[in-house]
């Protein structure tokens, strides 16, 4: 597991990546300030096919797959949401295939 020490002042989170995959996946957890892992969305991290890597050299060659593949389903959900109105019925839909655990 790589710590990336990410702290979010807004949800007083605290970060930690794990290691990429054999195949190239990963996962974001998302622990809050006592260090108990948060398992609820929108919070919660994601699993992930394409992880973005865990240094700079991965984080340059994943970020294509990462944003196509992991990124752009989740942003489509959200627009789905704001112009058609979902009321959050696309992201939950996008959350129920990418669980946080």
């Amino acid at each position: 597991m790589i710590d990336i020490g990410f702290v979010n002042s807004k949800e007083s989170c605290y970060f930690k990546k794990v290691t990429v995959a054999y195949n190239g996946a990963g996962n974001q957890c998302i622990y809050d300030s006592a260090g108990v892992l948060i398992e609820s969305h929108p919070t919660a991290g994601t699993v992930d096919k394409y992880s973005p890597g865990t240094g700079w050299w991965e984080g340059i060659c994943n970020a294509l797959g990462h944003n196509i593949i992991d990124v752009q389903p989740f942003k489509e959900a959200q627009y789905l949401d704001q112009k058609c109105g979902g009321n959050g019925t696309y992201e939950r839909m996008y959350y129920s295939v990418r669980p946080s655990k």
